[in-house]
């Protein structure tokens, strides 16, 4: 959490910068990405990325071009879709670059390994790359000194560009969401200033220092949990896909069976969590329902809420991303205030928003699913007084 303070503070000063040079309208979506890139080159490579602070680095834009090819809009009228021999060879061009990149971090990581400095270092932080390479090191009858061997590379490449690209889009998507979201609703925000009056304090400025020095605190933020949540829920930034197999037979309401095998099975979050059959009031933005106990109206049913998927093939970094998300909320919530410009950046623009609930910051495939136009939005200092809710 140190890692996630350090580079929230320098997005709120970018913010802070912004919002005292004026109401100019700017994307909000770009900062966010530049801030979980450099969280999670971290986290995975122990590598200091400098997106947020140097401008963007070689790996975060060969990740990025990546995915603008594998998730682009491929309307087959105009670039012939995943049908364009010439888009392929991109892809295929583009991830042997990342492929290249990520070895370097690897490299860097195994030199370092080596290192006896580094291992007092690894005491206080282990990235995943860098257990990884301890767990690999530590195989009977393997040297420091040995090269890593090839297969192991190539595996590795692949799941660390997993743990890249799952670690910060997503995330970055939910924190737009959260500033969409919340600031339209006043109610809401003044609910979330209260329990951070009470949880950290009056002292804005004493915010960052105490979640860097006793994470744990992030744990008693209910509300903010809850607000988190449901923005998850109205907004969910990705859906879930398992392997179909012969024991694996689905059964509608009418009877019928549906075999698997052979299938990818897709569970579509944004359907689920607005089903009116599965929550009340589905449209709303309540964090209450994720507050009340069981038996309430509001209360969600068991499994209802996926978002990191359910059961024991969850996500790995749910924790992880929750604590991000509880830090970002507490560091700008009371400090600024965000108003979307959707209307005066797409004016003029005739679009039927009935198939997206109305919602102006409807989802978009770039990876994981962004609201759409960046997040276009000004915003100002809020001249909030921690305390003048009487806590």
């Amino acid at each position: 959490m140190p890692i996630v303070v350090e580079q929230l503070v320098i997005l709120r000063d970018k913010l802070r910068r912004k919002a005292q040079a004026g109401r100019d309208i700017f994307h909000l979506e770009p900062l966010t990405l530049s801030l979980m890139n450099d969280i999670i080159g971290r986290v995975v490579f122990n590598a200091e990325l400098g997106n947020q602070t140097a401008g963007s680095h070689p790996l975060s834009e060969t990740m990025i071009r990546q995915l603008g090819l594998k998730f682009a809009i491929n309307d087959v009228m105009d670039n012939l879709g995943q049908l364009n021999p010439f888009r392929k060879f991109s892809t295929w061009n583009n991830g042997r670059i990342l492929d290249n990149h990520v070895r370097d971090q690897i490299n860097k990581r195994v030199t370092a390994f080596r290192s006896a400095k580094v291992q007092e270092e690894r005491d206080a932080f282990k990235s995943i790359l860098d257990q990884a390479l301890e767990t690999y090191y530590s195989e009977l009858g393997r040297r420091g000194s040995d090269p890593v061997d090839g297969n192991f590379m190539k595996m590795l490449c692949s799941q660390l560009r997993l743990f890249f690209f799952a670690g910060y889009d997503s995330t970055s998507a939910a924190m737009v969401a959260c500033c969409y979201l919340i600031w339209k609703h006043p109610e809401v925000l003044a609910k979330l200033r209260e329990e951070h009056d009470k949880v950290f304090g009056r002292n804005l400025a004493a915010c960052a220092d105490m979640i860097a020095e006793n994470p744990a605190v992030l744990n008693s933020l209910p509300y903010t949990t809850a607000v988190i949540k449901e923005t998850m829920r109205l907004f969910p930034p990705a859906s879930g896909i398992r392997v179909g197999c012969a024991d694996l037979v689905l059964k509608g309401q009418d009877g019928t069976e549906y075999p698997t095998e052979g299938f990818l099975v897709q569970m579509n979050h944004f359907s689920i969590h607005r089903n009116p059959e599965v929550w009340a009031r589905p449209r709303e933005f309540l964090p209450e329902r994720f507050l009340v106990v069981p038996g309430h109206e509001l209360c969600p049913a068991k499994g209802a809420w996926r978002i990191f998927e359910y059961g024991t093939r969850n996500c790995t970094g749910q924790a992880f991303v929750m604590k991000e998300l509880r830090a970002f909320l507490a560091l700008l919530a009371r400090e600024f205030d965000f108003q979307d410009c959707y209307d005066e950046v797409f004016a003029g623009e005739k679009v039927d928003l009935t198939n997206v609930d109305y919602e102006k910051a409807y989802l978009v495939e770039a990876g994981s699913a962004h609201p759409r136009g960046m997040f276009p939005c000004r915003i100002s200092l809020s001249g909030y007084v921690p305390g003048e809710l009487g806590i």
